[in-house]
């Protein structure tokens, strides 16, 4: 039976199930039944509506048809294409049928789908036939295609055997869906231009020092190379430069150097300048110097000889021992004598340095004393009569120098404390001069 007969079936049953349930419920009063479980013996029919005597047993329930939910979504289709697809959706059973009801929904359905091909594919029972551009199950794969070569790309090199190329893309059409590749190489390259070219020279490596020309002092050693790494060919240019190098070499390694005396030094100075003395000169060994382990100069660097042996010396005079002192003078002063005898000066020598006659002042005792006569002092009893001079007049006497200042007192304190001064005659006759030589005073001082 088709599925569209069932559905008008059921219909018109729900639509009698309905118009019965309305007419019994017209003609007919029940009590309200308590719920209890429901019982196949519980159920009534539809004959049993009417009740003669008014009792409802109430041990009957009315029949109730099913009830289901919504539909599912439809499933994903069986195949992704071809003409065998399938897909389904489902509902569920929410209440079954119960007293009689009817369930007359389906809890299933079922549809065909992806009947069809892509890229101008033929549906087959299976799977679609693609043509050689495409792939896959619905030929919904694009298989990539090379387009033309391009011009080929200039030579590498304008001689010697270069390389050219060209190239092509996989874009007629472009893989698409998971279709291959284009197979082989997107490029080809050629041989170009083989004619040789011109080379240039090319200078080897430089060789080896050679052995220094000498084993000390400043030498020379060289080394050498050759334009052959490449050499010249077809027209190319020559190497530059130089082909041998040169440079010192045992600059810091010193040969032996022997010494050599240098010329005689002048004299130097007579050890005497009178009787016999000796000189000395020298000579040092630097011309040249030893060096570098060389050998040192032979013989004496000083000689001597004797000098002045025929001057006599001069002898300077010294002074005898002083003798013994005078007797103190007018002047209360006095006076010792040495000679110039120990000994004498000779052969230009030098006489005495200094005087041979020495005058000191008398003590006070001395000059108070009289020692020497006319030497004796006049003692004065105070300082007031400081200013008397010269005669007894009261008048300078010309032939008297000025007098001399005060001396210290002799004691600083205490009894007996004294002090002097003298004069000088100025006349060359002592005799003209008249009065006191020296004046002595005492001192004025603290106990």
């Amino acid at each position: 039976m088709r599925p569209s007969l069932v559905l008008i079936v059921l219909f018109i049953l729900l639509a009698f199930s309905s118009v019965e349930s309305r007419h019994r419920r017209k003609y007919r009063k029940r009590k309200t039944p308590k719920p209890e479980p429901t019982k196949p013996s519980q159920c009534r029919s539809y004959d049993d509506d009417y009740d003669d005597d008014g009792d409802d047993d109430g041990g009957s329930r009315k029949a109730q048809n099913c009830r289901v939910g919504t539909w599912s979504r439809w499933s994903q289709c069986s195949i992704a294409c071809g003409n065998r697809g399938w897909q389904k959706r489902t509902r569920k059973l929410l209440q079954p049928a119960i007293c009689g009801g009817i369930c007359p929904f389906q809890l299933s359905q079922s549809r065909d789908c992806n009947r069809y091909c892509y890229n101008g594919g033929i549906l087959e029972p299976t799977r679609c036939k693609c043509s050689s551009q495409y792939g896959g199950e619905c030929c919904e794969q694009v298989h990539g295609g090379w387009s033309c070569w391009g011009l080929w790309e200039s030579c590498s090199t304008t001689c010697g055997e270069g390389i050219q190329a060209r190239l092509r893309s996989c874009d007629m059409p472009l893989p698409a869906n998971g279709g291959r590749k284009c197979p082989g190489m997107n490029s080809e390259s050629r041989k170009c231009n083989t004619s040789p070219c011109p080379a240039d020279g090319g200078w080897t490596s430089w060789g080896n020092w050679s052995k220094c020309s000498v084993t000390c002092g400043r030498g020379t050693q060289r080394r050498n190379r050759s334009c052959t790494n490449p050499p010249v060919a077809y027209g190319g240019k020559p190497c530059e430069g130089l082909t041998e190098m040169s440079r010192n070499c045992n600059k810091h390694v010193f040969c032996p150097v022997d010494g050599g005396w240098s010329l005689w030094n002048t004299w130097g100075q007579c050890t005497t300048t009178c009787a016999e003395g000796t000189r000395s000169r020298s000579r040092s060994c630097t011309n040249p110097p030893v060096s570098n382990g060389g050998k040192s100069c032979s013989g004496q660097h000083v000689e001597t000889e004797k000098c002045n042996k025929d001057i006599p010396c001069p002898v300077d005079g010294g002074w005898s021992l002083w003798g013994n002192w005078g007797p103190c003078n007018k002047e209360c002063s006095k006076t010792r004598r040495r000679t110039c005898t120990r000994p004498p000066p000779s052969n230009n020598g030098l006489k005495c340095i200094g005087s041979a006659l020495q005058n000191v002042k008398c003590s006070f005792q001395e000059c108070i004393g009289g020692n020497g006569g006319g030497g004796k002092g006049q003692e004065m009893e105070s300082d007031s009569d400081e200013g008397q001079e010269g005669s007894s007049s009261g008048k300078p006497d010309q032939a008297w120098h000025e007098w001399t200042e005060w001396s210290e007192c002799s004691k600083s304190c205490g009894d007996n404390s004294w002090k002097i001064r003298s004069r000088t005659c100025n006349s060359v006759i002592a005799a003209s001069c008249h009065g006191d030589s020296i004046q002595v005073t005492f001192c004025d001082v603290r106990p």
